[in-house]
Parts: C-alpha cells; structure tokens; sequence
C-alpha cells in the first residue's frame, strides 16, 4: 500500500521526467504510454517510493503511474510517455437531468398516477430534472428513447402517444 500523497511528497524529493515532446511530468499528470501486449493504457502520474527508473544514463526516482484500472506500474522512458491534456467529459442532455433530479410533488404524483402515466409494474413513467439552464422539465423515457416537456401535462401526453409505445 501506498503512503498518502501528501506525506510522500514532503518527505521525497522528485526529479524531472520528460516526455517524448519535452514537457516535464508532474505528480498529478495524466498520461498515456505503451502497455505491451495491451496497447495505450491511460493513467496518472503518483508517487511511489520503490521505483526508479533509468533513462537517458539518469535515475529517476520515486515517480509511477496508476492506471484507470487501478493498477501500478513502473514510470516508462520519456520515449514512450505522451502527456494528456485533460479535458472536460462532454455529457449529453438526458446524464445532465439524470443527474438533476427533482422529486414530483404530491399533487404531480397523483395526477400523473390519475392520468395513467405508469408503467405495467406500477412505478411512475414520468419525472423531473433540472436542465444545463436550470429550468425544470418534465421527464419519461425507456431504454431507448426520452422525451422532455415543460408541463406535466404534456409530458404524459407525450409518454402515452410515444413513449409506451417504445418500450
């Protein structure tokens, strides 16, 4: 088991690693090196206390890469790490209203229980989420389709005319 980060990094003194561009690496960093026989594999830059690593006639010590599946390994040459520019995860409309869900209220839920709007084993086929903008809207979907509108109303219409249908 690895040390905490932050104990480690202010006992060890760590030298700079290069990649094959010239940029330095950082604890921290993302990067994506050749993992023989399984091709890229993408990871983070962490500190380690038992590597070193020789390249270009140095040592360099104390620097890994945790990979995204959790596992360690030893930092490669700088000619065979390429840093990541990190970026932001793009996420579609339905994860961000997933994500922002509000509850129906007790008149919305009875009402769209009168109205039908549920599914053969009984839950509800309709919710609420707040969209990029904050607005709420109403929800309902399958696993292959969502439909969003701003009234309840509507919403059930659009579950009862397509929605069940695709399900």
């Amino acid at each position: 088991m690895l040390p905490k980060l932050r104990s480690l990094v202010e006992v060890m003194e760590f030298e700079p690693v290069v990649d094959k561009r010239g940029k330095t690496v950082k604890i921290g960093d993302r990067v994506s090196f050749g993992l023989y026989p399984r091709g890229t594999a993408r990871g983070i830059v962490i500190p380690h206390p038992r590597e070193t690593v020789r390249f270009g006639g140095k040592e360099y010590k104390g620097l890994a890469i945790k990979t995204d599946d959790g596992e360690v390994f030893r930092m490669p040459g700088s000619k065979k790490l390429t840093l990541l520019k990190e970026t932001k995860k793009k996420r579609s409309s339905f994860a961000i209203l997933k994500a922002n869900k509000v509850p129906l209220t007790d008149e919305e839920r009875a009402e769209a229980k009168k109205k039908k709007a549920v599914w053969s084993n009984g839950d509800l086929a309709v919710w609420k989420g707040k969209d990029s903008k904050g607005n709420i809207v109403y929800v309902s979907h399958t696993h292959r389709v969502y439909n969003i509108a701003k009234s309840l109303g509507a919403i059930i219409n659009k579950f009862h005319n397509f929605i069940k249908g695709t399900a």
